[in-house]
């Protein structure tokens, strides 16, 4: 779903709409913007990835931070189910696991701006 706004210039902008996750999920390989109440009960809006079950490998055991979990068939670990955000500017990680609130709306990343020459 998307909205339509009128702005200067006669140009239409068409920004897209929240989704409810009860609605629909994104698919696991796109960034999306995803929005949730922390702790502190604060709207926390972040860029995330949707991980569905054993989709995503991970090289750590990371069982006992309850993020990870364990295939034997496979005998690899994969990230638990669920929405981590993104964290771009971080070597080691690129990834955390949203454990502080349940992610209720995602939508679309919108474009980058385009730079003028």
């Amino acid at each position: 779903m998307t909205n339509v706004i009128d702005v200067p210039d006669n140009k239409l902008l068409i920004r897209p709409a929240w989704t409810s996750v009860e609605r629909a999920l994104p698919d696991t390989t796109k960034k999306v913007l995803a929005t949730y109440l922390n702790k502190a009960g604060k709207r926390r809006t972040v860029i995330a990835n949707w991980v569905q079950a054993r989709t995503q490998k991970t090289p750590w055991d990371e069982e006992e931070l309850d993020i990870a979990e364990y295939d034997e068939s496979s005998d690899e670990f994969f990230l638990k189910e669920g929405w981590y955000e993104c964290i771009e500017n971080c070597e080691e990680y690129g990834m955390w696991w949203i454990y502080e609130g349940e992610v209720t709306h995602w939508m679309p990343l919108p474009p980058s701006p385009r730079e003028n020459n």
